[in-house]
């Protein structure tokens, strides 16, 4: 198997190529990286938005049970209700006990699911900072990388390609007299 040797005869065009390669691996591993936190931004949003519904649904059912409560406690009657041109719910001692449990039950949802929230906006800001600092490294190593191949490419050919290209057009046109 025949490798093809790189070219390394100078300095110069060495640093061309090392250039290069810098700028492609950059390039390459930069999107890589960005699509994985767009896949995780989008995944943790997607949660954020599922926990803040969920939060709205637990929140609603706790307003729904306190004014039962807030009702009984008040000894608000169902005529009470009736006049204001609402439904009366007709509650009874176990019901209310049991409604104060799921009222406990509910409140300790909704705090976790506002611990959730706080955690995914955490996350995300972290993953746009995380972002931010790729495109910052990402910009510097194209940067080095695109100024180390301009200049490998620029002494590469003003210290040795120009001289070689001299001698190449010296020898074909010593043969093109030897030759009839």
């Amino acid at each position: 198997m025949n490798i093809p040797s790189l070219p390394i005869d100078s300095i110069y065009k060495f640093s061309a190529f090392a250039g290069l390669v810098i700028i492609l691996f950059c390039l390459y591993t930069f999107n890589s990286l960005v699509e994985t936190i767009q896949d995780k931004t989008l995944k943790v949003k997607l949660d954020l938005k599922r926990a803040g519904v969920e939060l709205k649904f637990i929140q609603s059912q706790q307003k729904k049970i306190n004014q039962i409560v807030e009702s009984v406690k008040k000894g608000i009657t169902a005529s009470d209700v009736l006049k204001k041109g609402e439904m009366p719910v007709e509650v009874t001692k176990d019901e209310y006990k049991k409604m104060l449990r799921e009222f406990e039950q509910l409140f300790h949802d909704e705090n976790i699911k506002e611990a959730e929230l706080e955690v995914f906006v955490e996350e995300l800001s972290g993953l746009e900072r995380r972002r931010l600092s790729y495109v910052e490294i990402a910009s510097v190593a194209i940067t080095s990388g695109f100024a180390l191949s301009l200049w490998g490419f620029i002494f590469w050919y003003t210290r040795i390609q120009r001289y070689q290209d001299q001698i190449i057009r010296n020898e074909a046109t010593k043969s093109k007299t030897i030759s009839p």
